[in-house]
């Protein structure tokens, strides 16, 4: 009599064994589903950052390569660098090849131009002064002389709005793109 009974308590384990290894075998995949839509998502929401949150976000990450391009970010916004000022003409300061370019809005076409000063820019700052400003649209996979580019910075003059800045160019793989607001006093 007693075989008949560990026979069954064996049977009960192996049946709640193979339902525990299909549940952990279900979460699984339903967590690995549930991370595939929410990085979907959270790369269409977050092609473009406001500033301040961008760096706050890649400053206090634990990967020091996100930490050092951060900080070299940083350095190419506040810090003075070789610079191209893209408007009626095409001027840079300083003898080095720029690293910064800076257009204004209603300048933008001209980024299309083929110019081997463009070759080494990193950063794009497009100045936006007012809301009639905001009618462009940039195709970033369409800035050949840019080959070396890595960010582009809306810089609005005014109280513009993320959906604003997201109508106003096509993202391309591997370029960064953030907005600030700086009112001028």
């Amino acid at each position: 009599m007693k075989k008949p009974l560990i026979d069954k308590v064996i049977q009960k384990k192996s049946k709640r064994k193979i339902i525990n290894v299909a549940l952990i075998s279900i979460m699984r995949n339903l967590s690995l589903v549930i991370f595939i839509i929410l990085a979907s998502a959270g790369l269409k929401a977050q092609s473009i950052m406001e500033l301040g949150s961008y760096m706050k976000q890649a400053q206090s990450s634990s990967d020091p390569v996100v930490v050092a391009s951060a900080e070299y970010l940083e350095s190419l916004i506040k810090e003075i660098q070789p610079t191209v000022y893209i408007s009626s003409n095409i001027t840079s300061n300083g003898e080095s090849k720029p690293v910064c370019a800076e257009v204004k809005a209603n300048d933008i076409k001209k980024l299309s131009i083929e110019n081997s000063v463009f070759n080494q820019v990193e950063l794009l700052t497009i100045v936006i002064y007012n809301p009639a400003d905001l009618n462009f649209i940039l195709d970033l996979s369409e800035l050949k002389s840019f080959t070396n580019l890595k960010y582009v910075y809306f810089l609005c003059e005014f109280n513009c709005k993320i959906k604003q800045v997201q109508k106003l160019y096509i993202p391309k793989t591997g370029i960064v793109v953030f907005y600030n607001v700086s009112i001028p006093s």
